[in-house]
């Protein structure tokens, strides 16, 4: 039997995560976070606005819910982080550079 992947917007959707979440880190979740976190859990949801394509050859219709553009939405902050990289290469010198990333891992 294979294993099944869950998104992150499956794990906060299940149950009442997000509720025991913010209890459990009360005073700590900003209002940025709650908001990211809303959108994302509406996104695709066609409540909130859509798209209505049709087939020009059978006139079928599909709706299409808009997406949310959340940072933290696994489908839309894959676009905010392409877009925020272009932004900082546009910035960089002409010059070759590097990626590095430090991982500093925490001593108990």
């Amino acid at each position: 039997m294979e294993k099944r992947q869950w998104t992150f917007k499956e794990i906060v959707a299940d149950g009442d995560n997000w509720e025991r979440y913010q209890a459990e880190y009360a005073g700590e979740v900003t209002a940025d976070q709650r908001s990211e976190v809303a959108k994302m859990l509406g996104c695709g949801d066609v409540s909130k606005g859509f798209a209505t394509y049709l087939c020009l050859d059978c006139g079928a219709t599909k709706r299409v819910g808009f997406s949310c553009k959340s940072r933290v939405c696994s489908s839309c902050g894959k676009v905010y982080a392409d877009e925020w990289a272009e932004a900082l290469a546009g910035r960089l010198l002409n010059v070759t550079h590097r990626h590095m990333f430090l991982f500093r891992a925490r001593m108990w």
